[in-house]
């Protein structure tokens, strides 16, 4: 649980200190966040640990890096919210595209190829929306695969030198980076997150592990790989936060 809290005060000027400054106390809204238990299973028969130990042959362990990609890539998908969080006592786990105090932007230019200037302003827009907004950086921008090849080609064809349109971007001096999010898959998306920790936070509320117990009479030997990972976004008492979600419609 945290709290989100309203301006506490007003900054005053005069020329002895003796004015009266505003001292009521802020509003607070007490805010929560779930902390899912994320895990993946995998076996092994126990007579292919015998053989192990036996011939001294070591196992193939596929299956538990293969658990914890599948572990990774759900928290990911968490955090972007291409699938929905839990939902625990009336608090629910949201992602930069489905948090409800994000800010939005419907009017991105679909790129051809040939309009990567407008694109650019795109991103001019969305840096000045945030600063209306009370947030000035640094930020990062994510986006959705449907970018990276016009992200990737030159800025203009007949000035090669003039770089990629992601190297363009970054001269934007609140933009510390330019990142793709692989499991944005649908359509033209960006994302705009301040990277101050005032607006997100990754929770570690235990770190990835390995427990194993045996079933079928022993004759299995399970292993479940879990980890407590999640994300907390911080809104203040009015609800503005640092995360722009812009799309084309």
């Amino acid at each position: 649980l945290h709290q989100a809290i309203s301006d506490p005060g007003v900054a005053q000027e005069d020329m002895d200190g003796l004015s009266e400054g505003r001292n009521s106390a802020p509003d607070l809204s007490l805010q929560g966040v779930p902390l899912p238990l994320t895990h993946c299973e995998f076996w092994f028969s126990k007579r292919e640990l015998d053989i192990s130990k036996t011939t001294k042959a070591p196992l193939d362990t596929h299956n538990a890096e293969a658990a914890a990609q599948r572990i990774a890539e759900r928290i990911e998908k968490r955090l972007i919210g291409t699938v929905t969080g839990i939902s625990s006592h009336n608090y629910n786990t949201y992602g930069y595209i489905n948090l409800p105090q994000r800010i939005t932007k419907t009017d991105l230019t679909e790129p051809t190829g040939s309009n990567q200037f407008s694109i650019h302003q795109d991103v001019l827009e969305m840096v000045e929306q945030m600063h209306v907004a009370g947030f000035h950086g640094p930020f990062v921008l994510y986006h959705s695969i449907a970018y990276s090849q016009y992200l990737n080609g030159f800025l203009s064809s007949t000035e090669p030198s003039a770089g990629s349109l992601r190297q363009h971007i970054l001269t934007i001096d609140e933009i510390r980076a330019v990142r793709r999010l692989d499991y944005l898959k649908t359509g033209f998306v960006m994302i705009l997150v301040q990277l101050d920790g005032q607006s997100v936070q990754a929770i570690n509320g235990m770190p990835l592990q390995v427990i194993q117990y045996d079933s079928r009479g022993g004759m299995m030997s399970n292993f479940k790989v879990m980890t407590i990972m999640t994300q907390r976004f911080f809104h203040d008492y009015y609800e503005n936060i640092g995360i722009l979600h812009a799309t084309t419609a």
